[in-house]
């Protein structure tokens, strides 16, 4: 067994027991029915540190190196009545010194007894304790783990379109969303932080910008008054306001997410409906890099998406 793992303190710390015990799972050290913490007492607590002492011993029952972590911590015989487990002295009267050796003796037997029936639950309770000193680890290594933000998980399904990374740049947002309403140059900043490209917005204020009319909503003989509720061609002069969301220059593989049903695609579809109003509408325009914009169509050529990432 590696002797690393019986290192403990030196004069400037004071490690928990269980947060060694879990240090040295969550390093794969050894696996968690390897490691058992048990309590000696806690008479030495007030000027020891809490790791008594670390010892290896070979488990018959599960045939494995183990580790055992004595700390200087109560344990159900320290915290339960004495009167459980000793009976008191019957004799009146003074005791002579054998009597007394004798009566020490009989104590500390019956408190090792004691201890050793207790040694299987204390076992499990640290054992438990270590389960959560994992757990409070993993939340404070947020970027390596996904425990924290899946906390957020249960209440924002958004949280299923993110990596880790844009799961905690979402995860810090989300406090900020009525202050940053409207606010394009925080939204820029926002996708470009998501997406790791670069991202500008700007306002679309060319005059005259005609929309489409959905299909199901066109002029049909008999059932509209043109001028009154209906218009004639399958477009209109739109005055709502619109955002022109510049993506790139970057690599046409990091512009393939943005294609219809893409996953950066339902993202921006996300960030618009918290920022910007229910009113105004948005466009995206990607842009590749100067490298990647010479190109041609086929089957042998990749990441060729015609009005996305290959333009005539």
């Amino acid at each position: 067994m590696n002797p690393g793992l019986k290192e403990t303190n030196d004069l400037s710390t004071d490690y928990k027991a269980v947060a060694r015990a879990a240090e040295i799972i969550e390093n794969g050290q050894l696996s968690a029915e390897q490691v058992v913490v048990l309590p000696r007492s806690a008479d030495r607590r007030s000027f020891s540190k809490e790791i008594a002492a670390v010892q290896t011993y070979f488990s018959e029952v599960r045939l494995l190196e183990c580790l055992r972590i004595e700390a200087n911590r109560e344990g159900f015989y320290d915290m339960l009545p004495e009167g459980m487990f000793h009976e008191p002295f019957a004799r009146k009267g003074a005791l002579s010194e054998e009597e007394m050796i004798r009566d020490v003796q009989q104590r500390r037997e019956e408190e090792k007894q004691a201890r050793k029936f207790f040694m299987p639950f204390e076992a499990e309770l640290n054992n438990l304790r270590i389960v959560l000193e994992r757990y409070e680890s993993r939340l404070d290594k947020k970027t390596s783990f996904d425990n924290l933000t899946g906390i957020f998980r249960n209440k924002w399904p958004e949280f299923d379109l993110f990596n880790r990374d844009q799961s905690i740049v979402w995860m810090h947002f989300l406090p900020v969303i009525h202050e940053k309403r409207n606010d394009l140059a925080f939204m820029g900043q926002l996708l470009q932080v998501l997406f790791s490209v670069p991202v500008t917005l700007e306002r679309d204020r060319s005059p005259g910008r005609k929309s489409a009319i959905d299909e199901g909503m066109q002029f049909r003989l008999g059932h509209g008054t043109l001028g009154v509720d209906c218009v004639a061609g399958d477009t209109f002069e739109s005055d709502e306001d619109r955002v022109l969301i510049n993506i790139g220059p970057c690599h046409t593989e990091n512009l393939l997410d943005f294609l219809p049903e893409g996953i950066n695609t339902k993202i921006t579809e996300l960030v618009a409906s918290y920022l910007l109003p229910f009113d105004t509408a948005y466009e995206v325009i990607l842009e590749a890099s100067a490298e990647d914009r010479n190109g041609s169509i086929g089957d042998d050529q990749q990441n060729a998406y015609l009005g996305y990432t290959v333009y005539l």
